[in-house]
């Protein structure tokens, strides 16, 4: 380590000792807020913090839904992509953490003050908030935090994989200390919801998710753009009376994490009968599947949808996701059915799906009259789209026009039918 960066960490710690034994007379008196009861405090060798435990029964429902799982029982081994990190572990290895932190930003400047880790246990679910009640001794939340995930396999966030997360190991390589996000498994929660609920709830924030999906309503909850005012209004005072909602608020963060993590697992294990509950939902899954290339775990979602009564547009999608993936894996007539289906509805791009039945009529059936006929559709409907404008841009004219000329001189070579 250079001489310069060892001489400016030492001149730190220096500064840091100083603060410590300063005399109570020359800082405001930290008093925690009265309405938090509970708080113990912890002794660390890097400093000492306060420390609230909660335990929430796995009976009791939050909002629509409880946290469902056997505390040794292993996860599914078949889990969709955004939720394998979790397949094969037991929740007795499984940690939730949510940070509550000085800024909005992930940078070297922000620092965690209350971080909240919860944890399946055999009569229920545990939440252990750590709170900073002195800056200088950041380094003893840190020694908790490290403490509390002995023994962890798998950890569970909301958007941890690009704020807290990497947040916490800025604050780690800080202080020279040896956490890596990484010896951890991660599933961050985000993506499921954008996977598969997005386009029903539109904003993928964790309060849109409790209320659309999980049907959480939060009373007199605080703004977590608020939650770093707060913090430095206790620093600066010793004192804060809305420090208990921030409290509240982390710790329901936690709790909402466990009981989603609860219903997506449900969702996806065979042996419950969970299922998403909204046709565009179904859909979103099914298209999330084909993108991996899943083919048979993307017909199950399209099964599913058919139960469902679709509205127009969720129709239209079916048939599209329900054409492409017969074509994907041979089935060119079943195919085909759906690309007719969708040539006529009004919220389907009709012009691709003339092209894709041109195309099986020319190279499967050999039908170039056919073909030649879909062809001739497609552009005309493509042109008249040029002109006058429609919800699909009819793209590739071009193309159709090459293979019409094609077919053209298909059929002046060997007319057939």
């Amino acid at each position: 380590m250079p001489s310069s960066l060892k001489t400016r960490l030492a001149r730190y710690e220096r500064l840091i000792a100083t603060a410590k034994s300063e005399s109570p007379a020359a800082r405001p008196a930290t008093n925690i807020d009265p309405a938090l009861e509970g708080l113990v405090k912890l002794d660390f060798p890097g400093g000492s913090i306060f420390c609230k435990d909660t335990i929430h029964p796995v009976e009791d429902p939050l909002g629509q839904y409880a946290i469902d799982w056997e505390f040794t029982s292993a996860a599914p081994e078949e889990l969709p992509g955004f939720l394998a990190e979790a397949a094969g572990t037991a929740p007795k290895n499984w940690a939730f953490i949510d940070c509550e932190t000085t800024g909005l930003s992930s940078g070297v400047g922000t620092m965690a003050f209350l971080i909240a880790i919860g944890r399946p246990i055999k009569r229920g679910f545990q939440i252990r908030q750590f709170f900073l009640s002195e800056l200088a001794d950041e380094r003893g939340l840190l020694e908790a935090i490290e403490e509390s995930l002995a023994g962890i396999d798998v950890l569970w966030t909301y958007n941890g994989k690009c704020f807290d997360l990497p947040l916490l190991e800025t604050r780690f390589r800080f202080w020279r200390m040896g956490f890596a996000k990484d010896r951890y498994a991660h599933v961050d929660l985000l993506l499921p919801t954008r996977v598969l609920f997005r386009r029903r709830i539109g904003g993928c924030s964790l309060s849109n998710l409790e209320e659309q999906v999980l049907k959480v309503a939060r009373v007199e909850d605080l703004p977590g753009a608020e939650v770093p005012q707060v913090y430095f209004e206790y620093l600066q005072t010793g004192r804060s009376p809305r420090l208990h909602r921030v409290f509240e608020h982390n710790r329901m963060d936690v709790l909402s994490l466990a009981v989603y993590a609860s219903l997506l697992l449900n969702i996806f294990n065979s042996g419950r009968e969970e299922r998403l509950s909204y046709p565009e939902d179904v859909l979103c899954l099914a298209r999330y599947y084909f993108r991996c290339r899943e083919w048979g775990p993307a017909g199950h979602c399209l099964t599913d949808a058919k139960t469902f009564a679709l509205g127009s547009a969720l129709e239209a999608e079916y048939h599209r996701l329900s054409a492409y993936l017969h074509k994907r894996c041979g089935r060119h007539e079943w195919a085909c059915s759906h690309f007719r289906v969708l040539a006529g509805h009004p919220d389907a791009d009709n012009v691709g799906a003339l092209e894709e039945m041109a195309k099986h009529y020319e190279h499967r059936r050999r039908e170039y009259r056919c073909a030649l006929n879909l062809t001739d559709r497609a552009i005309a409907l493509a042109e008249r789209l040029l002109v006058f404008g429609g919800d699909g841009a009819p793209g590739g004219l071009a193309a159709l026009h090459h293979r019409r000329a094609r077919l053209q001189r298909k059929l002046t070579r060997r007319p057939v039918t």
